[in-house]
């Protein structure tokens, strides 16, 4: 259905919305010190896709999904893992005169015996109308043997997983509805104060440009910014050099 919308964007605005993004989806299968085995699913829900009506909702399950987050302290009870955080991933909106949603960053860590974890990662979803696409799904394990390891969706993941192995779990945010130099200044000058952005992403996708050391913004150099944008670069020209803002 959204496809369908999006396909008929430009004569029916009202109904179409930027695409969601599609939850990082985790199936764990464990054996506990004593030897009792143990199994769960669990998924992390992505952003929803910015429209003409506004942003996109946070760590939104799309109605099709059945599953959902279970509490914190339902996970720690259930299977021998600590959740280190759980909490909205700031800069993983896609910028818009509408941003989309923020995904969800979730911070586990296996505390006895052993166990497989077979994660999915969705892909990147785009923006619509001139918004731009949201940050990727993203896992990072943490061991003391290997340190290290990312790995960005979309794709399929298969970890082994041993006592004080971290594993971080990032979903992608929601697209981007219109220009993002369209967005109010006021609606930025919020999303940093409330951490949704960054003072990168508010220069390099939105155009706002801040004082050093501050939230403060910089009257002059903003209206240069966002005029010269507006007024010279078309919506093709923005969404193609996506890759050179930063």
């Amino acid at each position: 259905a959204d496809a369908v919308l999006a396909a008929f964007a430009d004569r029916v605005p009202h109904l179409a919305h930027a695409p969601d993004a599609g939850p990082v989806l985790v199936e764990l299968n464990g054996e506990r010190a004593d030897g009792t085995r143990y199994r769960m699913r669990l998924e992390l829900c992505g952003g929803s896709g910015a429209s003409v009506y506004g942003d996109g909702m946070t760590h939104a399950a799309p109605a099709f999904q059945p599953l959902c987050l279970p509490p914190v302290e339902s996970i720690e009870r259930a299977v021998p893992l600590r959740v280190g955080r759980c909490e909205a991933r700031p800069d993983s909106a896609g910028p818009g005169q509408y941003r989309g949603g923020l995904g969800a960053a979730m911070d586990l860590e296996l505390l006895e015996g052993r166990a497989e974890m077979d994660v999915l990662l969705p892909a990147r979803p785009p923006g619509l109308r001139g918004g731009m696409r949201a940050a990727g799904a993203r896992l990072v394990l943490l061991t003391p043997e290997e340190g290290v390891q990312e790995r960005a969706g979309p794709g399929r993941v298969t970890l082994r997983l041993r006592p004080g192995h971290r594993v971080l779990l990032e979903s992608p945010g929601g697209g981007g509805w219109a220009l993002p130099f369209q967005r109010s200044i006021m609606r930025v000058e919020e999303d940093l104060r409330r951490g949704v952005i960054s003072r990168d992403q508010s220069r390099n996708r939105y155009g706002v440009v801040l004082r050093p050391g501050g939230l403060e913004k910089d009257d002059h150099l903003t209206y240069r910014v966002r005029h010269y944008l507006l007024s010279t670069l078309a919506a093709e020209d923005i969404i193609a050099g996506e890759e050179l803002l930063d």
